[in-house]
Order: structure tokens, then sequence, then C-alpha cells
């Protein structure tokens, strides 16, 4: 029983649409920050993961799953 529900969870995470998001990354940022886009997202990047670092894979599995709970 715990495998269907698991399973239909992964299936709700599944459908969420990336639309915007892909939007937001692929072509809206890229054009607000210009030329220097991949340094900046780069840098971004990094801060990122220092202020949330992750040991494992397990750990980043749960990290993006409670972001989709938020």
């Amino acid at each position: 029983m715990t495998e269907d529900i698991q399973k239909e969870k992964t299936e709700e995470t599944a459908q969420i649409p990336s639309f915007g998001l892909e939007i937001l990354r692929d072509y809206l940022i890229p054009e607000l920050l210009g030329e220097e886009a991949p340094h900046i997202l780069y840098w971004a990047g990094k801060d990122l993961a220092r202020k949330f670092p992750l040991e494992s894979l397990e750990e980043i599995n749960s990290f993006f799953k409670r972001s989709l709970v938020w």
C-alpha cells in the first residue's frame, strides 16, 4: 500500500507544469541580464549551494520535494 501512495505522489509532482519556469530560465533572465547572464547565474548557483548545503542525493531529493510544498 505504501508503494501505491508513493507512486501517486510521484505522478502528482510529475504533472506540475514547468512552462513558466522554463520561460523565466531560458528567455526572461537572459534578456534581463544580457551578456553577463552566464557569469551571474554561475555566481548565483554557487551562492545558493553555500546557503543550502546538501551532502547526498537523498538530501537533494528531499530538498526539492519540500520546495514543492512551500
